[in-house]
């Protein structure tokens, strides 16, 4: 459907299908996670475990990191679905000091209460991922 965008450079389907299902799960359970069952798409300059990183750099083309960046972990705590990559222009993106002070990227202000979403079908997340389908 936007394919043109070129917005992203990575979607993991798989992953995130099986993600809404167990957020479906989780929210019919009664978890009330701020985040629980949003699908979200991370900039590529953060790490992703498991899911290819290049900071827009084509020998970083086939990293795939070991663990996530920190907001990366919070919003997954949060029951974020991580579901792909948005394309970064490179390293230029980044402030200096974030490639040596892994706590640049912190942020010392209390998170915005959130409220959580009503249940999101797998259904529904597959037509966003797959329109044609």
């Amino acid at each position: 459907m936007y394919s043109d965008l070129n917005a992203f450079i990575t979607i993991d389907e798989t992953a995130a299908l099986a993600a809404v299902r167990d957020a479906d799960k989780s929210r019919a359970a009664g978890s009330t996670a701020p985040l629980l069952g949003v699908p979200l798409a991370i900039k590529d300059s953060y790490l992703t475990r498991g899911l290819r990183t290049t900071l827009g750099l084509e020998t970083l083309g086939r990293f795939v990191p070991d663990e996530d960046a920190d907001v990366v972990s919070s919003i997954k705590d949060a029951g974020g679905i991580v579901f792909g990559k948005n394309k970064s222009s490179g390293p230029g993106e980044l402030h200096p000091q974030a490639l040596t002070d892994p706590d640049v990227s912190v942020s010392t202000h209390p998170a915005p209460t959130v409220q959580p979403l009503p249940g999101i079908a797998v259904s529904n997340v597959q037509k966003v991922l797959a329109p044609d389908a």
